[in-house]
């Protein structure tokens, strides 16, 4: 869809705007059907548990009656809330194996690691179709067979920067299966008479490779500022990254099998030497050796 096409939608949805007021007044007399509203193209979506019994009064209320569907969700947001407050309730015990749950109109969103299938067939088993779960790369429950993984090429750097020295530093180059990792990113000047200056992000992410092709997946989503860097030759910054083991491969599972890989982390160049651009530095790859987490090895975890 082209930018003329996006801006012209926009238009239309902000048309909507006191339609979409008028609604979510008219919503707070019925909390136990009202479940929300989202846009679908530039027509308007109301959802209640009871849609027959608020079609007319909503068609009579809004100035775009054409424009506004009132339809059936399966739950009310206040039942979804209550399902987000249980979900909450059993993650907290379960730090490192999730990054996000919430309410998403009438089920509840669940974003969990590689290494949280057993919370997904525990949550699945409990709410059913209520929550809509990930576990690393994946919709829960997975298909059966596994589809084949996307092929997806290591990444390329798409400038050359001679005086930019690159490389990427793991807190350890052996990482138990299903974990998040961290380290640094450290860029030098290796120049002779000229600052190096551009503009990036921090934190930075990394990927996990097996020959030519990434083979894991991001952590999930990471607040980040952006980085500006300013090096004399010879000086250097670090930067810190953060890398998963989740795999793209359902068919090995949804972490990464123990054994060799390479890590790169992706360096974005917003600013260079004052230019606006849109490109990416790459660290060259370092090696990483996932091991097996002690549950499939048959040991007993370390106290």
């Amino acid at each position: 869809m082209d930018d003329g096409a996006v801006d012209d939608r926009g238009r239309r949805q902000n048309d909507l705007h006191e339609d979409v007021v008028a609604i979510r007044e008219y919503a707070k007399r019925y909390p136990d059907t009202w479940t929300g509203l989202k846009f679908d193209g530039d027509r308007l979506v109301v959802l209640f548990t009871d849609p027959d019994a608020h079609r007319h009064q909503i068609a009579a209320l809004v100035a775009h009656p054409d424009r506004v569907d009132v339809r059936a969700a399966k739950r009310s947001e206040r039942e979804v809330q209550a399902i987000v407050a249980k979900v909450a309730d059993r993650l907290q015990s379960s730090a490192g194996r999730w990054f996000s749950y919430g309410p998403h109109l009438d089920v509840v969103s669940v974003e969990l690691h590689g290494n949280a299938e057993d919370i997904a067939r525990e949550l699945h088993d409990r709410f059913g179709d209520a929550v809509d779960l990930t576990v690393g790369a994946h919709s829960f429950p997975f298909p059966d067979p596994p589809p084949p993984a996307p092929l997806i090429p290591a990444p390329q750097s798409t400038v050359r920067i001679d005086a930019a020295g690159l490389r990427a530093i793991p807190d350890s180059a052996v990482i138990t299966m299903g974990e998040t990792f961290a380290g640094q990113v450290e860029i030098t000047n290796i120049g002779n008479d000229e600052q190096l200056v551009i503009d990036t992000d921090q934190p930075l992410l990394g990927h996990l490779l097996r020959g030519d092709h990434v083979v894991s997946v991001s952590p999930g989503p990471v607040a980040g500022t952006g980085q500006h860097v300013g090096l004399d030759p010879g000086e250097r910054v670090t930067i810190p990254f953060f890398a998963g083991t989740d795999s793209l491969d359902l068919r090995t599972g949804p972490m990464l099998p123990p054994g060799g890989y390479q890590l790169v982390v992706d360096i974005p160049i917003h600013s260079f030497a004052g230019a606006q651009v849109r490109e990416q530095l790459v660290t060259p790859p370092v090696p990483i050796d996932i091991v097996a987490a002690p549950e499939f090895r048959g040991e007993p975890d370390q106290v």
